[in-house]
């Protein structure tokens, strides 16, 4: 089975949390369940966002590591048009069955308030989505191993809640307590495919198929019992 994980970077409209979040970085891997590997990958900067100082001036991880992220590495760039007339030729040749995403309905609704914006006809409708954070919060649900990992290497909220970012959940299954997430598209879409072949074999391996739709609270699924 062919699966496309798929990731964006966004920036917001406004400064403050709320506005609309547009698609500036679109990184995505062709995944072979059969081979366990990465058949195709792909990144393109979308022009109308990227090259926009008005919203990149929002770009939640600060200036500073925008230059880092970016300035230093040779990422094609495309119109938006042409970012998703590539996705859309890439499903069709890599006859992709699914499309993944951490969160999905973040990077759902962000797809979509940009090619609404900029002009592409890309239809997220047309394809069926699995949120990989879901299905990783339950497969990750009662597990004490898991919850040890998290409080070792202090990956808790300030609120004390045990994290289930993409980040934590890939450190955990590759026993990287110090690995610290890229946050551009298609090294976080490399994760999250490995992250995919470990739900899937998680899957199979208890006999057990796990919920593929957006979940809004999944991340009470990993948290551990209450002392009473």
């Amino acid at each position: 089975m062919k699966i496309l994980v798929l990731d964006t970077e966004t920036v917001s409209e406004t400064e403050k949390f709320g506005g609309k979040n547009y698609v500036f970085d679109l990184g995505y891997v062709v995944w072979d369940t059969k081979t366990r590997s990465a058949v195709s990958k792909h990144q393109m900067l979308i022009k109308e966002v990227y090259n926009n100082p008005d919203l990149m001036k929002n770009y939640v991880f600060g200036q500073d590591r925008l230059k880092e992220a970016y300035l230093t590495q040779h990422i094609p760039q495309g119109t938006c048009v042409e970012a998703f007339t590539q996705l859309t030729q890439v499903i069709k040749n890599h006859e992709v069955e699914k499309i993944a995403a951490y969160n999905n309905r973040f990077d759902i609704d962000s797809i979509i308030t940009t090619v609404e914006k900029y002009g592409s006809d890309f239809n997220v409708n047309k394809y069926q989505w699995i949120d990989l954070y879901h299905m990783a919060c339950q497969a990750l649900a009662g597990n004490e191993s898991f919850v040890s990992f998290c409080l070792e290497h202090e990956r808790v909220s300030e609120k004390g809640n045990i994290n289930s970012n993409a980040e934590t959940v890939y450190a955990f299954i590759n026993n990287k307590g110090d690995y610290v997430e890229e946050h551009t598209a298609l090294e976080d879409a490399i994760i999250e495919a490995q992250i995919c072949q470990w739900v899937l074999d998680w899957e199979e391996k208890k006999g057990i198929k796990l919920k593929t739709n957006h979940y809004g609270w999944s991340w009470k699924l990993v948290q551990p019992p209450k002392e009473k």
